[in-house]
């Protein structure tokens, strides 16, 4: 659910295609340029209100460092603090990035690597 609703809003604000350029649970090898979100995890959910506190990540990859290092940024611009949306039928208050988009090296095959980590807070 998450990974779907994540995915979806990003493509609707423009930042990738899915199954183009934008990828859930992973990144394919092709192409060269592309976004993942994944699943971290998350934070207990809370037990005085119906609320989950799932985290994710998105990871960026290109050969170039600024394609890269861009197109995490608009990730990060469509959802750092976005809060009280509704992302196919479920509210999610808050949306906030964990730190800033983070380069993290390169793959396999030389491609840049940003990552940014992302907590949500999202009602059951």
């Amino acid at each position: 659910m998450l990974l779907d609703e994540i995915g979806a809003y990003l493509q609707a604000q423009g930042v990738g295609t899915a199954g183009t350029d934008l990828f859930l649970s992973g990144l394919p090898d092709a192409p060269d340029t592309a976004l993942a979100i994944l699943e971290t995890g998350g934070f207990e959910p809370d037990l005085a209100a119906p609320m989950d506190n799932p985290t994710f990540q998105i990871m960026s990859r290109a050969g170039d460092y600024f394609v890269a290092r861009t197109r995490a940024k608009a990730a990060y611009d469509a959802l750092h603090g976005l809060a009280e949306t509704v992302l196919s039928g479920r509210r999610y208050l808050l949306i906030r990035a964990m730190q800033s988009p983070t380069y993290i090296g390169v793959d396999q095959n030389g491609r840049h690597l940003i990552a940014t980590n992302y907590a949500a807070i999202v009602s059951r």
